[in-house]
């Protein structure tokens, strides 16, 4: 049942939405507008569906040079009392994912309850149109953006949703094992599986060591694919369908990358961050075990390390810690800085560089829709 208090938040959260739209088509946000609407472009055949998916792209995803967001600049350029503030803050906490609608709960229509299939997690729903979305047919699914509004513990659609039958749930069980793969953090909404991801990582990083007898071993791309496959599934945690499927989403991260194709590739396990894959490794280790002696080729991959953001700077730091004193010639030779000193510049140099500063977790749980759906 929705009350009166409920009923005033979801009225000034479309106040909000309102405003916060007008913002985002404002003279001065024009360039970026565009920016998304040829980003979302291809994707929608109605000019209505584009419009709103690029407004949201802008108001909710999209970053600036200086990394602000549009939600950044709005608190910072409108004038705002508490109440809108904290609504607006909230909305950028939203969540862009695929939810499926449980049985009635309410004695209102008006709202519904729905659980995340990426997450698992369950939240309380109602539309800021109090006619829309109105008896909703358990197993239906919601695919798009769901917004918390501030001061209750409800949720509300933002942009434009779509509703499909619950005849569509296989498909909707993959696009949720999709999204859990590539964007493991979603799952971690969810306290109990980040433990459990953290858990596993942890699993998995001891049997590779006690496999491997190390945390690295390098090999070729083609080798990667098995490698991989048996290294990221703990066997017992499921039955042995599910783990079957398991290792062939694995091999097929592999196999269907350029990796596949790569002559060196070294896979490094991690304790929290779990397994990454390092083109020419060896290369980059060799470079700073050689120091003055490097290779003009070695010391170029080198540079390449240092300057691509997906290589964390809690690997370089590793790397030349186990290869000090020559890792701090072969930086001086690549830096140009021929007095660099790793104890006197070390630390404040690495934090310059791009990559992520401390391991985060990127273990995948897959969701309980798709467990349920190879059960």
């Amino acid at each position: 049942m929705i009350t009166a208090e409920e009923n005033a938040a979801l009225d000034l959260a479309a106040a909000v939405k309102h405003d916060l739209v007008e913002f985002g088509l404002s003279d001065k946000l024009a360039r970026h507008l565009r920016k998304c609407l040829r980003s979302v472009a291809g994707q929608y055949t109605s000019p209505d569906q584009l419009g709103v998916a690029a407004m949201e792209q802008l108001l909710f995803e999209y970053e600036f040079d200086d990394g602000t967001t549009v939600i950044d600049r709005f608190l910072q350029e409108s004038s705002l009392n508490d109440s809108k503030r904290e609504m607006i803050q909230g909305f950028a906490a939203g969540v862009d994912s695929i939810y499926e609608v449980l049985p009635d709960r309410s004695q209102s229509p008006r709202d519904f309850t729905v659980r995340c299939c990426v997450s698992d997690l369950e939240h309380r729903v109602a539309p800021t149109l109090e006619d829309a979305m109105q008896n909703l047919a358990p197993g239906t699914f919601l695919v798009g953006r769901l917004n918390p509004v501030a001061g209750t513990d409800l949720w509300t659609p933002s942009g434009d949703t779509a509703l499909l039958p619950a005849s569509a749930r296989p498909e909707m069980a993959e696009a949720a094992l999709q999204l859990a793969v590539e964007q493991p953090w979603k799952t971690y909404r969810n306290p109990e599986r980040y433990r459990k991801a953290l858990e596993h990582t942890e699993q998995l990083h001891q049997r590779f060591i006690d496999l491997h007898a190390s945390d690295m071993v390098s090999t070729t791309g083609q080798e990667l694919a098995e490698l991989y496959a048996e290294a990221s599934v703990i066997d017992g945690i499921a039955d042995e369908d599910a783990l079957a499927a398991a290792r062939d989403m694995s091999r097929r991260t592999i196999t269907e990358s350029h990796l596949v194709d790569e002559p060196q590739v070294t896979l490094v396990s991690h304790p929290i961050a779990g397994f990454g894959f390092y083109v020419r490794l060896d290369d980059v280790n060799r470079a700073l075990h050689d120091g003055n002696a490097a290779t003009t080729s070695d010391l170029d991959i080198l540079t390449e390390y240092l300057q691509d953001p997906d290589i964390p700077q809690w690997l370089l730091h590793r790397l030349i810690i186990e290869n000090l004193p020559t890792s701090q010639e072969a930086l001086q030779r690549v830096l140009g800085k021929p007095n660099f000193s790793w104890e006197r510049d070390g630390e404040s140099w690495l934090a310059s560089c791009p990559g992520d500063p401390e391991p985060g977790c990127n273990h995948s749980i897959a969701p309980s829709i798709y467990v349920e759906s190879i059960s």
